[in-house]
Order: C-alpha cells, then structure tokens, then sequence
C-alpha cells in the first residue's frame, strides 16, 4: 500500500512537472504561487472572476503583481480582501459619479450651490496663468476610495509586510523608465500603476512624474517571480494590437500606443507563466464602467477559469498535505471603528490648521478629536468647501502608543474664473452669461463675482462677499434688472411697460450648518418706468424705494437638476419704505415671501417634489408697490427683479396677486439614463385683502402639465405642455442651464 501511495504521488508530480516546469521537485517546503494580473481598463472586472475560482479550489496567493487596473485588484486582494467582497464592491459602485468626483453638494457654500451648475464652460487661472488640465479625468475619488478601502493598512510602507506580497508597476514620464513600487504609501502606489495618460492625471512626487505601468509592462511576470514564485498564475486582460475601427476612438488609440510600447516585454514574460487565463472580452472597452458591462466582465473571468478547471484541480494537487489558511476576507478596519483620531498634521493648505480642521467639524469647543465616521464625513465637507482640488487622507497609529495621526495632503484649488454659459427659453429668447470671479488680496475668505447677461432683458450683478462661516460675514452687491411689465386680464394682456431696475444692498449672514443660512439686508432699489403700451399697470417715471431685509434659506438637496433627495426653502421678509421710515407718508409696508420643495425618491426611476409658494402682504397693504406684489406664472422660477411663482398652465406673470399660496406635486420618470418625463400639477388660491379674507374673496386656480426633460452636456433640453381649466394649451421649451 505504501508503496502504491509512492508511486502515486510521483506521477501526479511529473504530470504537475510538465504543467508547471518552473517548479522544483527537488524543494522541500510548500511551492509559491505568483499571481501576476495585467492591466485593461474596466477589462480588468475579469480577474475578480478568476480570482473567485481560484479560491474554490484552494489554491494559495503568495505574491501578487500587477499594472494598472491589475494593481487595484492586486492591491486589494493583498491586504486580504475576497474576491466576493471584490465583486460586490464592484458592482455597488457608482463609477460614473467616481470619475466625476463631484463634492457632496449638501456640504458645499451656499454660494456655490447657487452658481456651479449655470455654466456650460469655465476656464480657471492661478498666478495669472490659464490651468489647462492635461487628463480628462480626475483621480482624487478613486485615490480616496483606495483610502477608504485600504485602512489600516496606511501606516505599512514596504509592500512585503502586507497581508500578501505585493508590487506593482508604473512608469517615470521623466526618463521612460519602468518603476517597480514595493514601498510607499498603497493608495498612491496603485493610483500611480494607473495614470493612463490623457485619461487620469499623473502622480508627482518629490523627485518624478509617475503614469501607467502598462506603458513599459503590462504583464509583469518577471518581476513576480522574481519575489520567490515557483509557479506563476497570469490573468490577461490587455487589448492586445487593434485594428480598423477599434482605432477610430479615443481609448482604442491609447490601448493601441500602450500595447505597441510594452510589446516585447510581454512577448517574454508570456512565455514564463505557467498558467495562462486570458478572458473572452473583445466585446468590452477599457471604458466599460457600467453596471451592466461589469458583470459581463466578472462573468468571463468566472468562465475562462472553469474551462481551465483540469489545470486548477492539478495545481490544487500540488498543496495536499499542506495546511493552507482560508482566506477570512479583509479586517484592516475592522479594529478601528471604535478608535479616537487625536492628532493631525496638515499639509499644503495656506489657510490655518485651525480653519482647516473647522471645516472638518472640529473645534476646542467641541473637542479635537474624531471617529472614522466623522472623519469622512468632515473630509467631505473639505471637499465641498472648494478651497481645496485635492484632498488625500492617511491614518497612521503612533509605535508603541494607541494614538492614530490623520495626516492630511491638501492642494489648494484656485476659485479665480472666467465662466461662460448660453441659454434659450421664451421670456430670456436667446441669453448669454458672461462670469469673472477672483479671490481677492484684501481679506481672507473673500472674493468678487461679476455676472453680464446679455439678452432682450438684460442683467449685471457685481458681488463681493465676506465668508465667514458660522461668524457674520459681510455682502456688498450692486444689479441690474430689466424687464416688460404686462398687465394680463383673464390672460389677455391689456398693455405692458418697460422697467428698469438699479439695487444696492449691504447684508450681513451667517452659515448655521453646512445647509442653513441666516441674514439681515438693506437695499435701495430704483426703478425707471419706460416704453408704455396699451393700458399699462403703472405711469412712466422714476419710484426708489429703502428696504429692510431679513432671509434665511435652507438648501439639502443632493443635486441642483434632477435632485433624488433633499428640500430647499427660501424666506425673505421685506419693510418697504420710500424714505427709509415711511411709505407714502404712513407706516411701511411689510412683505413676506417663503417658498419651500421636498424632493424624495420612491426607486432609481420614480422622483416626487412637492412645492410650496406663498407671499402675504402685511401692514399697509393698499399702499404696496406694484413692484412688490407677486407675479405667478411659469414653468420654472427665474432670478428676477420681481418676486415670481412658477405655475403651471399660465404664461410668465399672467397673473398678479397681493396675497397668494400655491401647491404643486411634481412626478418625474426616469425614461433611460438622462431623460426623463413629467406629469405635474399645482393649485392655488389669493385674495386682494389679508385681513378680510372669506370664501367670497378668495380665487382658485388649478393647472397641470407634462414634459419631457434630457439632461444634455449644455445643461436640461426640456419641452412642456401645459393647461388650466378656461385656458388653451401652453407650450414651453427651454435650452441650457438657469440663470
């Protein structure tokens, strides 16, 4: 019997022998195995799919090499992840907004919430220079989610100490030299593997520039086995040499250039592996992020594996008789989610240590001191903040001490701009926005904004602001409006005239929280009356008029078009006067406007806002100017000079009211990716006097619509139809962003 065992054993080695020549019958300790993962783009999804069959048959990981795509993979499964954790992260990703990496925009300054999303083009300037960015995409998500991903494991800085082995490749732009990273900070070595370039920028560090790896060596065999490994197992998801119309796009011209640099490397390392996988995945791109392509992905590694499955049973062969430990998953976190962060060390920021940390929610007030969750969250509100264009973390435990050390590496971002946005819809016709904003040299945390629109109706607004935070800043602003005033009877318009507005107004405000601002205001406004036609609301001349301010707003929602969650509210009370005390010779008279919205979401593709508008007139009522009043109608609520809302079924300001409160419920169906339907209605109900109010004085409106809304590159590309009971259809088309 023992002889028979003998002779068995022998031949399952020779067998293992021609299958894996590389391993030496004559080592007497456990064979090494070296998994070597290419790059590819969203193409590398496929190794994770192998990676799942491997573990099946038990098959241990000693060393791990990879390039690009392949060292996130690599990286990730060297500190213990499984391949289903993989998966799943994977496929609950959202790669889209990752690539975008676009700041939580609930933490953002009021300011920006209000201008980020008006301009179609923005061109950025530091020290007098034009910034033209040389990728198309940003790596700061992806190098935080490494962060994320990869905690504690921050502080190991050879790559040997990991879990598994590990290495990856990249390539110094400056000599064209490959570079194999085996110490450092693992996050920025894995972004480093990764930096195609033209696509994600580079990684600059002291002494270099580093891009992708797979410029040089796409396939790095011979640097894994170099680590100690008997038998190499390569997975394979590089594109290999294109032809045709696989060279008329962008991403098939750099597969093309990479694969013709690192060609004879690959050609040698090929020939040293000793299990050789490479996928079926012709039909994807390097760019193939989507849900979708990403299970198409994980589904051919799975395939490619278990058509090899002679070969992984024959290798798993090899390990009987050895005591190999299952691969329990990733726990680098999993001892740190009760840790306190004591301590923090922040580079790159002009700003003080004591701002910085402010805006991550820390204080002497409130304590100098986090945990992991309100870590993230205050390194969101450092992004939304604007201040920064990067932002990476490293948390580090102190030797021989319990203390973790948040290091922060932060580059400042330059808010000097010139933007630029066009847009189209019937009351504007064609508009055109032209921006300049700079941080100014005078104080702090300040900066000037200038807006021209250039239109029928056109507008100025000079801005310089204070920002203080929580403390009271201060608002200086000069604007310009202009508009036709039509006096609509029954939505026939009687006659109209030409207004003229100038306004100045000191204001002071401060930020609650991250989404709520509170201010006090006083504004001279002066209109000129011009033009009139027909039977006019008002006579031509010049009015002026001294107002006092107060406002708050409240702003959470998750996007500024097409929100998923969140609600706004606007509030601004107004004491009219027309010499600073008065209002035609009696007491001032008190306006008050609020106007609210709560978006919630019921699935990916079913969204509902519902609105809430009112103005009310107090105090003095008779004597309010028309300039003061409400003025309702209008698919969407415009920055004008006077105060507007929106109503579905009637033309912009088709109808005038003292007092007024409107209700509308707005339905959004998402169609496919970008394009959306609407089914919307709204009611409302005004009377003349306040205080005399009964069922006999009150009139009631009800109008409902639908439309259909594409969320385009220049901004929403909307069409609606729109109607109340007594009214025909109205049709409504808007281009481009709102401003």
């Amino acid at each position: 019997m023992c002889h028979f065992s003998l002779i068995r054993k022998f031949f399952i080695f020779l067998s293992l022998l021609l299958l894996f020549p590389s391993y030496s019958l004559l080592s007497q300790e456990r064979p090494k195995v070296g998994l070597v993962l290419s790059g590819g783009g969203a193409k590398g999804f496929a190794h994770v799919g192998v990676l799942k069959v491997l573990e099946e048959y038990h098959i241990p990981v000693d060393y791990i090499g990879g390039t690009s795509i392949g060292s996130i993979i690599g990286g990730l499964y060297a500190v213990g992840y499984k391949a289903e954790e993989i998966e799943t992260m994977i496929l609950a990703q959202d790669w889209e907004a990752l690539f975008a990496d676009e700041p939580e925009r609930i933490y953002m300054p009021f300011y920006e919430k209000e201008e980020r999303d008006r301009y179609q083009l923005s061109m950025h300037f530091k020290q007098g220079k034009l910034l033209i960015p040389n990728y198309a995409i940003t790596n700061d998500g992806i190098v935080r989610l490494f962060s994320d991903l990869t905690v504690g494991y921050h502080d190991v800085n050879n790559f040997n100490d990991l879990p598994t082995p590990f290495l990856c490749v990249t390539v110094d732009l400056q000599s064209g030299e490959e570079v194999v990273l085996r110490s450092g900070f693992l996050p920025m070595a894995m972004a480093s593997s990764m930096a195609i370039p033209g696509v994600f920028p580079s990684v600059d560090t002291d002494s270099t520039v580093f891009i992708d790896g797979g410029v040089r060596n796409n396939f790095p065999v011979d640097h894994v086995r170099a680590m100690g490994a008997d038998i190499i197992i390569g997975i394979d998801v590089g594109a290999g040499m294109r032809k045709g119309d696989d060279l008329k796009s962008f991403g098939g011209i750099v597969d093309q250039l990479t694969t013709m640099l690192g060609t004879e490397k690959f050609v040698q390392n090929r020939k040293d592996v000793d299990l050789y996988l490479k996928p079926d995945i012709t039909q994807y791109s390097t760019a193939d992020f989507t849900t979708e392509a990403a299970r198409g992905l994980l589904s051919e590694g799975e395939k490619i594996a278990r058509e090899n499955a002679s070969q992984f049973e024959k290798l798993a062969q090899l390990f009987e008789g050895y005591e190999i430990e299952p691969r329990l998953g990733y726990t680098g976190a999993d001892s740190l989610q009760d840790i306190a962060i004591k301590h923090f060390e922040i580079n790159g920021a002009r700003m003080t240590d004591a701002d910085v940390l402010g805006i991550l929610g820390l204080s002497e007030e409130t304590g100098m001191q986090c945990n992991l969750e309100e870590m993230n969250v205050g390194l969101d509100r450092l992004k939304a903040s604007m201040r920064f264009s990067k932002v990476d973390y490293r948390l580090e435990k102190a030797p021989d001490s319990e203390d973790y050390t948040l290091y922060l590496n932060l580059e400042e971002s330059s808010n000097n701009t010139i933007n630029f946005a066009a847009h189209f819809d019937p009351q504007d016709d064609v508009a055109l926005l032209f921006n300049g904003t700079f941080n100014t040299l005078m104080l702090r945390n300040s900066r000037i904004s200038a807006d021209v629109k250039l239109s029928e109706l056109p507008a100025v607004d000079l801005k310089y602001n204070i920002n203080r935070g929580s403390l009271p800043g201060l608002g200086l602003q000069y604007g310009f409006r202009s508009r036709q005033l039509e006096n609509y009877v029954d939505g026939v318009n009687l006659g109209d005239a030409k207004i003229r507005k100038h306004f100045f107004e000191l204001n002071t405000n401060s930020i609650v929280s991250h989404y709520f601002t509170v201010g006090l205001g006083a504004r001279y406004e002066h209109f000129n009356v011009s033009e009139l036609r027909g039977n006019s609301l008002i006579d031509a001349g010049n009015y002026a008029y001294f107002l006092y301010r107060f406002f708050f707003e409240v702003d959470t929602k998750d996007k500024s078009y097409y929100p998923t969650k969140g609600l706004k509210y606007y509030s601004h009370t107004d004491l009219i006067t027309d010499n600073g005390y008065e209002l035609n010779d009696d007491i001032p008279s008190i306006v008050t406007y609020l106007g609210m919205n709560h978006t919630f979401s019921f699935n990916d593709y079913y969204t509902v806002t519902t609105s809430f508008h009112t103005q009310l007139e107090f105090v003095n009522q008779n004597e309010t100017p028309v300039f003061y009043n409400t003025y309702v109608g209008g698919v969407k609520q415009y920055h004008d000079m006077m105060t507007q809302v929106p109503f579905w079924g009637m033309r912009y300001g088709e109808l005038r009211a003292s007092n007024v409160v409107a209700l509308g419920l707005e339905n959004r169906f998402r169609l496919a990716k970008r394009q959306y339907l609407y089914v919307n209605a709204n009611v409302l109900g005004m009377t003349p006097i306040l205080d005399q109010v009964d069922y006999d004085n009150i009139d009631y409106k009800a109008g409902v619509g639908i439309g259909y809304s594409y969320d385009s590159f220049l901004g929403p590309i909307e069409v609606f139809f729109s109607m109340t009971g007594e009214k025909e259809l109205r049709s409504y088309l808007n281009i481009g962003y709102y401003f």
